[in-house]
């Protein structure tokens, strides 16, 4: 199942599942939406990316029935946006005036987190994911973007996703907050009350979603919404995000990039 049992993490965290089952499921799934959190931390305090196998198949299947699809990319992007087409056809709409980060800044923000992770006694080697595109807003004095990665393998498989309960789910929020308080409360991007897990369908696929609120510095808070869809052959990882004191300039942005997600089946 989606939680695990008795697995304990170099900073002295248990998590516990009622079912006990699959201990590296949640480990790899935890772990690496806490190095996105905390790349997106790191990003945004930079400076330079604004000012600031299934055990009950039914079960499986009676999820997979309930869940409403969250995308509806249309024939044409938005005015004012571009479609990008990606690695295996992946397609996402950015804004026009959004500016990519520079290799470079993505590779050396990347050693940070490495290092700010293994700091705080979590492991960070490599899980086989590559950065496809991470976009910022313009001008620089507001803060929006939106970053995609591909991970090869999935953390989980999509059909044991669609069987976990909705408890297990949930629970993932409240690990996520454990682990990653510490790291963001050092960097002054202290996570906020309220975090939330929920299980969705992108462009058809299952996909765990995980959104949360930081402290932003002296822009206040930002709101970010962590998307990890499951594929057969690969995840991808999309973090979205705006400051919530510009949301009137960006939420109906931000929207629009999600809904424009898709994958080909």
């Amino acid at each position: 199942m989606l939680a695990a049992s008795g697995y304990r993490t170099e900073v002295g965290h248990i998590i516990a599942s009622p079912q006990g089952e699959n201990v590296k499921t949640l480990k790899n799934i935890v772990i690496a939406i806490a190095i996105f959190i905390a790349i997106k931390v790191v990003f945004s305090i930079s400076g330079h990316m604004a000012v600031d196998s299934v055990k009950n198949p039914r079960n499986a299947s009676n999820h997979a029935a309930s869940l409403i699809e969250a995308t509806n990319q249309q024939p044409e992007p938005t005015e004012g946006f571009e479609r990008l087409t990606l690695s295996g056809g992946l397609q996402i709409d950015v804004p026009l005036q959004w500016e990519p980060l520079p290799e470079a800044l993505t590779t050396a923000m990347r050693t940070t987190v490495n290092a700010l992770m293994s700091n705080e006694g979590l492991d960070t080697g490599s899980d086989g994911s590559r950065l496809l595109v991470a976009y910022t807003s313009r001008p620089t004095t507001t803060y929006a973007a939106v970053r995609v990665k591909e991970i090869v393998p999935t953390s989980i498989p999509p059909a044991e996703l669609l069987a976990a309960s909705d408890a297990e789910v949930a629970a993932v929020a409240q690990e996520l907050v454990q682990i990653m308080s510490g790291p963001m409360a050092k960097q002054g991007q202290d996570m906020q009350p309220g975090a939330t897990t929920t299980r969705e369908l992108i462009s058809g696929h299952p996909a765990l979603v995980f959104r949360y609120r930081r402290l932003g510095g002296e822009g206040g808070p930002v709101a970010v919404e962590q998307i990890k869809i499951m594929t057969p052959s690969r995840e991808i990882s999309i973090t979205l995000s705006y400051r919530e004191a510009e949301g009137v300039l960006w939420k109906p942005v931000i929207e629009n990039i999600r809904r424009s997600i898709k994958i080909p089946t």
